[in-house]
């Protein structure tokens, strides 16, 4: 399976942060200095012919960090070859406690004041839960938000497929695309958790502090059903107190686990204590058979709906407004 991320950095909620706070001072660094980093010869904006339009923007200190981001951009994508290199495989534990390490070091380095590893334990399923790494960054505003991360990924299946080593984090050029970057997590997710993380950096780097308070939460078991972020979560509600909105990089599709069993015995027309002969099939029907056809009545024919009784629930449209801050992609 490839995996590809575009170096054309996706950054909007990032830089809306910036522009809906106050212009600020000096920061800790400069967009003049010149960046001592790699030289990946990254370009910025790739072959894009539409950009900001500059004159609506009202606040000072965007434009900088815009430039300060452009000048970094080799140094940012560096960052995610790092993460790309630090395997975090759920499903089978590899590198799980080391990138839940990495991943603090993060927020330490954005100088989030407190950060920790959580040992979930043992989770309702039965089953040793990975770690959910938790960092507050206090920046004295009015307003906080919780961001939400992932840091597992899924495990290599098809190596074969793959144009690079899923590890390596690779820069490779893929139509269309001058360069991309082919990695076990490039895309999904930590392609752009970094991003975000490089643009908040790059906010602080500029204006000196961030215009909302952050708390991140970052899970190791999204791959396998989330089981040590429901626990985390039922015994540290506490630690959310007080935040006024919730936003994570991408979308999720949900999920719906049913347990479903067909017995002879209980139905009534079936084997009723053991198997039996297939001679026996016009007298005695067949529990296989009809849990198939049981399967097959779940969803739509096209899947995308599903027809088990009271499972839907009445939804709520989208606002105008809101569904104009929601991104479309061609």
């Amino acid at each position: 399976m490839k995996k590809a991320l575009s170096l054309v950095s996706i950054m909007t909620l990032s830089l809306a942060l910036v522009a809906c706070g106050k212009s600020g001072g000096s920061g800790n660094a400069t967009t003049t200095a010149e960046n001592t980093g790699p030289k990946l010869g990254i370009r910025p904006s790739g072959d894009e012919t539409v950009g900001p339009d500059m004159s609506k923007i009202k606040n000072p200190d965007l434009p900088k960090v815009f430039d300060y981001i452009d000048k970094h951009i080799d140094e940012h994508v560096v960052n995610l070859q790092k993460w790309i290199q630090q395997p975090s495989i759920s499903n089978t534990g590899e590198g799980i406690q080391e990138s839940a390490e990495m991943v603090k070091g993060f927020f330490d380095q954005l100088g989030c004041q407190k950060t920790q590893v959580y040992d979930v334990g043992k989770t309702k399923y039965g089953t040793q839960g990975n770690p959910v790494v938790y960092a507050k960054c206090d920046e004295g505003a009015k307003k906080t938000l919780i961001v939400y991360w992932q840091y597992d990924t899924m495990p290599v299946t098809q190596p074969d497929l793959w144009k690079a080593p899923p590890f390596e984090g690779r820069l490779v050029e893929q139509a269309p695309f001058k360069k991309v970057l082919i990695g076990r997590g490039a895309t999904n997710s930590k392609g752009p958790e970094m991003t975000f993380l490089n643009a908040v950096m790059s906010i602080k780097a500029v204006t000196g502090k961030l215009p909302v308070n952050i708390i991140f939460v970052a899970e190791g078991d999204e791959e396998r059903m989330d089981i040590g972020l429901n626990k985390f979560m039922t015994e540290h509600m506490d630690l959310f107190k007080g935040a006024d909105g919730v936003w994570g990089p991408g979308g999720s599709e949900g999920c719906v686990f049913v347990e479903l069993k067909t017995s002879g015995k209980s139905w009534g027309r079936g084997p009723v204590y053991s198997d039996i002969h297939g001679g026996n099939k016009r007298s005695v029907d067949a529990p296989a058979w009809r849990h198939i056809q049981m399967l097959s009545k779940l969803v739509s024919e096209d899947g995308n709906k599903v027809l088990i009784p009271g499972r839907r629930r009445p939804s709520v449209s989208a606002s105008r407004a809101s569904s104009r801050m929601i991104p479309t992609h061609s």
